[in-house]
């Protein structure tokens, strides 16, 4: 069976038009139209960018910003059963540079022939994001054995797997009865990609074995045949233990897309100081890519969004959890 994942000519053409230009939102067969995705991304493109916060000095909590991602050696801890690695307080460069579109453009080509600028256009302006205090991020997807059920079983059946088809509600509800919470977009892409600004977790080069992407195993038409995982559609979590992030978090690239907590909005140019995205909106944030994606998808700084109600084979999440002393082992 076929994901649709393509990004529909109605879709190109409003993302040249629209500031937040970018993506094309998942539609479950039966659930809401293309037609339905575009006409809300252009009321979020009338909203504007997002009201900057007040810039802040300092650091609490005893943790020195963090200049550089081999600076950190990854912590983790078991916090209610869950295994959550700590990302350190300090700042990065959030979204894409004009030369980091141009490389993005370059790959997408290379993978799917004539691709359009504008997929990317929503990863800018890029600007700088700082911490003020560290965070908890899952450092694997959540499971159908975490949840406790089984969502879409013809893809994800096994306890291991991440659970699919979930919607942004029930991945919220999920984190939230935990003691967690989903992540920002910005604590996101901070603990994927570090102070260093990496486009993947891994590094700056794509790697088809740490990733489990549309390879040979894949239906859809960009399907890569020079690599083979093994996997048709998820893998257990945690199977590419070389695509840890800085931070030790795993599948940050593929797998399956992660809900963020953030309404989608236009990226701002000042620099932000723990941001929470938009107060309102019509679409929530998607990151990391999934199975039936390409390459360009896994990158870091890729945005993607759907509406809450979507619940896709390849829709997961993951959650995370402001910091507690306490959490630390003594």
């Amino acid at each position: 069976m076929r994901v649709r994942r393509a990004v529909g000519a109605k879709i190109l053409a409003a993302a040249v038009v629209l500031v937040l230009a970018g993506c094309a939102a998942a539609v479950e067969p039966g659930g809401e139209s293309t037609e339905d995705v575009v006409a809300v991304t252009e009321e979020a493109a009338a909203e504007g960018p997002t009201e900057e916060p007040e810039t802040t000095e300092g650091i609490p909590l005893g943790f020195e910003p963090v200049a550089h991602n081999a600076d950190w050696a990854p912590i983790t801890e078991v916090i209610n059963g869950v295994e959550m690695a700590l990302v350190p307080a300090g700042c990065f460069m959030m979204g894409s540079t004009e030369e980091e579109i141009d490389d993005a453009l370059e790959l997408c080509e290379a993978y799917l022939g004539d691709c359009d600028r504008a997929l990317f256009e929503g990863e800018a302006p890029q600007h700088e994001v700082c911490f003020e205090a560290p965070f908890w991020i899952d450092v694997t997807e959540v499971t159908n054995e975490a949840f406790g059920s089984v969502g879409c079983e013809e893809f994800s059946s096994e306890p291991d797997q991440p659970r699919n088809c979930v919607n942004w509600t029930d991945a919220s509800a999920h984190c939230e009865a935990r003691g967690a919470r989903l992540p920002t977009e910005a604590e996101w892409e901070y603990a994927a990609r570090g102070p260093d600004g990496l486009a993947f977790p891994w590094g700056n080069t794509f790697d088809g074995t740490l990733a489990n992407y549309c390879d040979a195993n894949c239906e859809n038409d960009w399907a890569d045949a020079t690599a083979d995982d093994g996997f048709p559609t998820t893998a257990p979590v945690g199977s590419y233990l070389g695509s840890a992030s800085w931070v030790g978090a795993l599948d940050m690239s593929g797998n399956v897309w992660e809900w963020m907590a953030d309404w989608f909005g236009a990226y701002s140019s000042g620099r932000q100081v723990n941001p929470q995205g938009p107060g309102s909106g019509d679409l929530r944030v998607l990151r990391g890519g999934s199975w039936p994606d390409d390459p360009k998808n896994l990158r870091g700084a890729y945005r993607f969004m759907d509406l809450p109600v979507g619940a896709a084979a390849d829709l997961g999440f993951r959650c995370a959890r402001d910091f507690d002393p306490a959490d630390m082992t003594p």
